[in-house]
């Protein structure tokens, strides 16, 4: 991802935020208090910042699978789990949103796609961890979910000698 000017990094912030987004829309998920995304986003920059001072290092550029990785487990925090009724769930909805979110920007990054099997599982693994109250032996969350693609992203360039 090499070094990118401040508006650079902010337009790739941005640029996850309204992929993620669309992902929301095209889920079909509506929001009962509208306000609910803008308070998730600040959330997660609010993440971001503790997490930066946590982890002492240089950061150098924005990271599109943090961005998304947080941003869609502090929604999915946020949103209903319906445990019965199927494809109308929220939770549901947010997980596969987070997740074809994610695999879009590694196939931007790499070429690949996930295989169906793995893309079930990792909304299945976030859905767990939510209903496990996020202190699942069996669940994935943000930084788990976040490590996942940012290393697929990592091993995906080194094969293609990126």
């Amino acid at each position: 991802m090499g070094s990118y000017t401040s508006n650079e990094r902010s337009d790739l912030a941005w640029a996850a935020v309204e992929q993620f987004n669309k992902s929301i829309i095209e889920a079909k998920l509506d929001l009962e208090d509208p306000s609910l995304l803008d308070e998730t986003i600040l959330e997660m920059l609010w993440q971001h910042g503790d997490h930066l001072s946590e982890h002492i290092g240089e950061q150098n550029h924005v990271d599109p699978y943090k961005i998304v990785s947080w941003l869609g487990c502090s929604l999915l925090r946020r949103v209903t789990l319906i445990k019965t009724g199927g494809g109308r769930c929220p939770s549901h909805a947010v997980a596969r949103a987070t997740i074809l979110t994610l695999e879009g920007f590694l196939h931007k990054d790499t070429g690949a796609y996930l295989e169906e099997d793995s893309r079930l599982l990792l909304q299945r693994m976030l859905i767990k961890e939510k209903q496990d109250n996020y202190q699942s032996d069996h669940g994935i969350w943000q930084n788990g979910l976040y490590a996942a693609f940012h290393l697929a992203m990592k091993i995906g360039r080194f094969q293609k000698g990126l």
